[in-house]
């Protein structure tokens, strides 16, 4: 795939880039009205911006950032109102600092400064004149209305302008993106500009106090941090698991890792959704992993199956699933776990599905996983070669594997190599 931005994800940039720098300038005017005291709380705001942007929270599997710099944000909007966009630079500084690529850099802090910019007029419309929230401000119904419908504006603009970019940027369906960017999350999103408001009364009540709400956003940034780590070593640890029962078996050592790669290809080709290809190559990786439950005198018997042998393997799937459903990171590719072994013409296992009744999912890794096999050295046959293994798959086609799933794949192939996979992902054993 192209690493250059779709026309649509740049036009989007522009137009964001273009207000942000509207709203930036007229922050700075609202800024130099300012006093003293507030140029020097704002710098010190914007320090603590960019100490919390350096240290964001990559939160598994929803594929988003999670920064307590939201707190800081939405407390200065209260504060400072319309001023509070020089922030923004703050958040600009920081990505500079993760050296992230100048177009990144521009978006996010435009992002930033029209999202602080809208809230702020929010608040201002409903509390004119402007002042900081203080104990008595919340006693207010208005106050308290204004300050909740400033939070959401707040968080919607933020997220909704970096949800349509990174739809177009990846072509795909902006429902799924918004909702593989919100669910699971929405509650942080929304108790973070909530602690904001703490921030704002403590600046009204003693400017100097405030500074003690560093140590709950550092409690706060550590659990979310927390959660996020185990996640990824749960990740890890299921995939070591995975590593170590192919081990068991020469001709299957990394043979997950394989079928991963081939399926992200072929959804590169399907131009899928990147939560629902995630997801897939996710399940891919792991896809194997019921086969803990078969005992080495089944997996490896040289001979031909019993029946009840044979109920054994067809259990590995469900096994597999089972183990992966109560592992947040792994739980919506379930089903693509269970249903990798199902045929399109319905006389797969375990549950007989065919056609489009077997998730999407299952069918691509079908394909990656029986091509891996196939390519892959075995002690009980010879080699096959490559145009051999394509023409099995093709003459599958419509039988064993979706049609168009084989298409996908047998394209991906031509692009990727004209010598085809073999050479980029080598077969170990």
């Amino acid at each position: 795939m192209s690493t250059r931005l779709p026309r649509a994800a740049l036009a989007w940039i522009v137009l964001i880039t273009c207000l942000g720098t509207m709203t930036l300038v007229l922050g700075v005017q609202e800024f130099l009205r300012l006093t003293p005291l507030d140029w020097t709380a704002l710098a010190l705001f914007s320090i603590a911006v960019v100490i919390a942007d350096t240290y964001r929270v990559h939160v598994l599997p929803y594929h988003v950032s999670i920064t307590v710099s939201t707190v800081l944000y939405f407390g200065a909007v209260l504060t400072f109102g319309q001023a509070a966009v020089v922030l923004a630079l703050g958040c600009a500084a920081a990505d500079v600092v993760l050296r992230k690529a100048p177009v990144k850099i521009i978006f996010n802090a435009a992002n930033w400064s029209l999202a602080v910019w809208c809230s702020a007029l929010v608040w201002e419309t409903f509390t004119n004149p402007v002042m900081p929230v203080g104990i008595e401000t919340l006693r207010s119904a208005t106050a308290t209305a204004a300050w909740l419908l400033a939070g959401i504006v707040f968080v919607f603009i933020n997220a909704f302008a970096v949800t349509i970019v990174v739809a177009l940027a990846d072509r795909a369906n902006v429902r799924n993106v918004v909702r593989s960017s919100f669910e699971g999350i929405v509650t942080q999103f929304l108790t973070l500009p909530t602690l904001g408001v703490l921030v704002a009364v403590l600046y009204k009540e003693a400017p100097i106090a405030f500074l003690i709400v560093a140590l709950p956003l550092v409690a706060v940034h550590y659990s979310l941090k927390n959660v996020e780590d185990t996640r990824r070593q749960t990740s890890l640890i299921i995939e070591r698991i995975a590593d170590l029962l192919e081990r068991r078996d020469v001709a299957t050592v990394q043979h997950s890792e394989r079928v991963a790669q081939y399926t992200r290809l072929i959804c590169e080709e399907m131009q899928l959704p990147t939560d629902l290809a995630d997801t897939v190559v996710s399940a891919a990786r792991v896809h194997d992993i019921g086969k803990i439950g078969v005992p080495d005198r089944v997996l490896f018997k040289p001979g031909k199956l019993t029946d009840q042998e044979w109920g054994v393997i067809k259990r590995h799937p469900v096994d597999g699933a089972d183990i992966l459903a109560v592992v947040t990171t792994y739980a919506a590719g379930t089903r693509v776990v269970r249903h990798h072994h199902e045929r399109w013409d319905g006389k797969g296992y375990p549950d007989g599905l065919s056609g489009e009744a077997i998730p999407l999912g299952a069918r691509i890794v079908a394909v990656a996983d029986a091509y891996d096999a196939m390519s892959s050295r075995r002690v009980y046959r010879n080699d096959i070669d490559e145009s051999t293994i394509l023409a099995e798959i093709r003459r599958q086609s419509g039988a064993q594997f979706d049609p168009l799933v084989v298409d996908a794949f047998l394209e991906a192939l031509g692009a990727r190599s004209p010598n085809g996979v073999l050479e980029r992902f080598p077969a170990v054993g």
